[in-house]
């Protein structure tokens, strides 16, 4: 999963936190890697299917849903994409990601 930061889609850059998900913390976990959670949040999730070059549809979608007031968003847990398989397992037309927006 990624856990999006701050998105600028103008200049196309973004900070985020790449992430997996484990039921509790590794007892080898790496100085440099950081071990956190997602709390529980209600979500306003979409499901793509296909290429991660058009996740930018989705996320579109989801921010014109929060400016028309159609969702309200929860401002203290980022969005956070979760991959639910793998470019190493699937075609590209096969990939499925889901764009989680935390709502109120």
């Amino acid at each position: 999963m990624s856990i999006y930061h701050k998105r600028d889609v103008v200049k196309g850059e973004a900070i985020y936190t790449a992430a997996l998900a484990v039921g509790k913390q590794p007892d080898n976990l790496p100085n440099e890697f950081v071990f956190d959670h997602v709390p529980k949040v209600l979500v306003y999730q979409i499901t793509h299917t296909g290429d991660y070059q058009h996740l930018g549809n989705v996320w579109t979608t989801l921010y014109t849903m929060e400016r028309n007031k159609e969702i309200k968003c929860n401002k203290s847990v980022k969005p956070f994409e979760v991959y639910e398989n793998s470019p190493e397992q699937v075609s590209k037309a096969q990939l499925l990601t889901t764009v989680c927006f935390p709502v109120i």
